[in-house]
């Protein structure tokens, strides 16, 4: 092997083992606060953000402590009560989906020694599927409560069963939270940590456009006229008719702010289904210009295609044979 050649492989390992540090998927593992860095009110870390939020914009703040362990603490009244979640998200860069295979909470009161009872209830965790529905854990009426025995829940007390095999893309932790205590007294729900498995990376980004084919005018009549195409992607299909025969670029054609434009309209589209657009109110021996474009569901646009036709005269239409 030549110089040239070794040269040429030790690069591609070098771009290679760049691209696996710079973009290495979540390690499966256990996660907790020491691998969460403060910023702000959410938590994050290369693969995933922390975020909370409260009923009626009540002060959530997601922060660690000196343990350093994950909290969402609120302040609010005596006597009230919020509903609140704390959900975990992939970043989207590193880590796309992975799969939850445990969770672990408990009720840390940071408030007076007066506090008689602040409880969470109704706690669920509900997991948004990586292609779209959701998925969850089927306890919802355990407690953690800061006067009694059960001050925290874990892998046991929650059936997460309905996440195996599942790729999701975040998880929420939804509860319920009453203070009844006779101070304003914050109320911490801890998450000690979470598990997760078989994390994936996200799909490639769609940068491809879609394409037009088969683009058609037929059915010509004095005030009427259908258009016709095929996309080979799924998304909106796009089309102007005008008097002028400048081509507009995609972006006009799709804001209607073609030059000329007579008629305008769209409609969603399926994958390599012709798409026929009826065109009405037309002006009867006129010089027609059309033309289309298709959006996916990316925002990838297709270049511009179309044609041009003439509407049958009212003489022409009016005409009859005489012997």
């Amino acid at each position: 092997m030549n110089g040239l050649a070794k040269q040429f492989l030790w690069s591609m390992f070098l771009i290679l083992l760049a691209q696996s540090y710079l973009f290495a998927v979540a390690t499966n593992k256990t996660y907790n606060g020491s691998d969460f860095s403060d910023g702000g009110n959410n938590l994050t870390n290369t693969d995933f953000v922390i975020s909370g939020v409260a009923q009626n914009d009540t002060v959530f703040n997601m922060e660690l402590d000196a343990s350093p362990e994950i909290y969402g603490k609120t302040a609010f009244s005596s006597g009230s009560a919020m509903t609140g979640s704390i959900t975990v998200t992939v970043d989207g860069t590193n880590t796309g989906s992975f799969e939850l295979r445990g969770i672990s909470l408990y009720d840390y009161n940071a408030g007076t020694s007066n506090v008689s009872v602040n409880w969470f209830s109704n706690i669920n965790i509900v997991g948004n599927l990586l292609n779209g529905g959701t998925v969850t854990s089927t306890n919802s009426d355990l407690a953690i409560t800061t006067s009694g025995s059960n001050n925290g829940l874990d892998e046991s007390d929650f059936d997460l069963s309905s996440f195996s095999g599942q790729q999701i893309s975040s998880f929420e932790i939804q509860f319920n939270m009453l203070n009844t205590s006779n101070y304003i007294a914050p109320d911490n729900l801890t998450l000690v940590g979470f598990t997760i498995t078989n994390a994936q990376s996200p799909a490639p980004a769609d940068t491809t456009p879609p394409t037009l084919s088969s683009i058609t005018h037929e059915n010509i009549a004095q005030t009427t006229a259908d258009l016709k195409a095929t996309s080979n992607e799924a998304g909106t299909m796009y089309y102007v008719v005008s008097t002028s025969s400048s081509t507009p670029t995609a972006d006009q054609v799709i804001d209607n702010t073609v030059t000329g434009n007579v008629k305008n309209g769209s409609s969603a589209v399926t994958e390599n289904t012709a798409k026929t657009f009826n065109v009405t109110g037309l002006t009867a021996g006129t010089t027609y210009y059309y033309y289309m474009v298709a959006k996916d569901a990316s925002e990838n646009k297709s270049g511009v295609s179309g044609g041009d036709f003439v509407t049958i005269s009212a003489i022409n239409a009016d005409a009859t044979l005489t012997a």
